[in-house]
């Protein structure tokens, strides 16, 4: 009777046991006319025949839409999921797949910032020409883009990105090719602003070739090596207004850059994420150059958190640091703040040093949570008549520091702060709109708009 009595006891244990799994029993996808089922299939974070916890299965397939969803390449991901009596699921994967194909005109400020261009009223500053980008190439995520574009920051390159080169979509690689050349350019400062040399003549040409082996292991780690060659040439009329901008008087240099660029990814949504984070690292060396005058190394480190705190509220806070120890002036090796990353309530300023390091963070309110709005029933429209958007306040504070061993300007070596209220609008094909206050610590306070997430 006791051996019965055990029996029953281990076998009803057995049986709770099991209750507490699921079972991949299969996996479908739909929606993806061109991109192939492999590429999707290499961001799940469960395959079929996987035997999953049921209170970690909903979580695995939340996170694996958010991985498909960042992939770029689908205006909406939904997932369903349906698990039968014996604790078999089938999960269902359907897309959007985005428009891939984009010959876009060029007509757009070449100032650091949209802010900068707008309240520096830098008007002539324009950018026209031709730019042809087509993502999702072949239907493996690839990408092609070729830009033509004179005007002010006159550039001719291209570009190719293949992420996934192996079986296993564990490598890849992408090379970029630039030439730029200028009448007009960023040359020095006059105090905290930046100073833009002008020649009737081509003052400014630089060559760009990069060429980085992407490797990735595992779904959110990815490890970047790039071998990058420089030239620059500039005229002796701007040497004599800044003999450092290449340094010590020189019109011209080449050298080579090797790089290791580290990256862990996991926000939720890459494009405006509200919860996850994301740590990233930069080591380069350049030299290699025919002068052999330049030795330098180049670390840095960028990294973001985001913290739900209720349905509606999230914390987010990021850091951007970095430091050279190239062992002369030169303004090309020094640019630190305001060049392309920047403290708010400091847009319109550039700051050179030779190590800074920046803090952001905000309190974000979603004010307007996700919409999906359908416009029309055309079918072969339907890429862009189905769209979704979203609004979030925010407040935030920036404080940052750049040092430099020369102390030319005023906000170097010295602590920098901003503060202010914003307004963030996040809609499909992963465009954001920022408008925002910002106050910096010298009193000074305007509206600036931006197009893409704060960090």
């Amino acid at each position: 009777m006791r051996s019965l009595l055990c029996v029953f006891i281990l076998s009803q244990c057995l049986l709770s046991n099991a209750q507490d799994y699921i079972i991949v029993k299969n996996i479908e996808l739909k929606g993806n006319s061109r991109t192939r089922n492999d590429i999707l299939l290499r961001e799940f974070t469960f395959s079929t025949g996987d035997t999953i916890r049921r209170n970690e299965f909903s979580k695995k397939v939340q996170r694996t839409r958010e991985n498909i969803y960042n992939l770029h390449l689908f205006n909406f991901v939904e997932a369903d999921t349906v698990v039968d009596e014996n604790n078999f699921a089938s999960v269902t994967i359907t897309v959007l797949e985005r428009w891939y194909i984009w010959p876009v005109p060029i007509l757009e400020h070449a100032g650091r910032n949209f802010g900068a261009w707008l309240y520096e009223k830098e008007y002539e500053r324009i950018n026209y020409g031709f730019f042809l980008v087509v993502d999702n190439v072949r239907g493996r995520n690839e990408t092609f883009m070729m830009k033509i574009r004179p005007g002010w920051r006159e550039q001719y390159g291209f570009l190719y990105s293949i992420p996934a080169l192996n079986r296993k979509k564990t490598t890849g690689l992408e090379l970029t090719y630039s030439l730029f050349r200028q009448k007009i350019f960023l040359l020095s400062h006059e105090g905290n602003k930046p100073f833009y040399f002008v020649s009737e003549d081509y003052c400014y040409h630089q060559n760009r070739a990069r060429i980085t082996f992407l490797y990735r292991p595992s779904l959110y780690f990815l490890h970047n090596f790039s071998l990058i060659y420089n030239d620059f040439l500039i005229s002796d009329s701007a040497v004599a207004v800044n003999p450092s901008y290449i340094g010590r008087n020189e019109t011209n240099t080449g050298f080579f850059t090797l790089a290791y660029e580290p990256e862990i990814e996991k926000r939720n949504i890459v494009a405006f994420p509200t919860s996850g984070y994301y740590a990233g690292l930069r080591i380069q060396y350049s030299g290699f150059s025919s002068a052999k005058k330049i030795n330098a190394w180049n670390l840095g480190v960028l990294a973001s958190a985001y913290q739900p705190a209720g349905d509606r509220f999230f914390f987010a806070t990021g850091i951007d640091a970095g430091y050279h120890n190239l062992n002369y002036e030169s303004f090309i090796f020094d640019q630190a703040i305001g060049y392309g990353n920047f403290i708010r309530g400091f847009e319109l300023y550039t700051i050179n040093g030779n190590a800074y390091w920046m803090q952001k963070s905000s309190v974000n309110y979603n004010l307007v949570k996700t919409r999906t709005k359908t416009f029309g029933k055309k079918e072969k429209y339907h890429k862009f008549l189905k769209l979704h958007y979203a609004m979030y306040l925010s407040a935030f504070l920036d404080m940052g520091y750049v040092h430099s061993d020369y102390h030319r300007q005023s906000y170097q070596n010295t602590l920098l702060t901003g503060y202010g209220l914003g307004l963030n609008l996040v809609t499909y094909y992963d465009w954001v709109v920022r408008v925002e206050y910002s106050v910096n610590r010298y009193g000074e306070n305007r509206v600036y708009l931006h197009s893409q997430v704060a960090f």
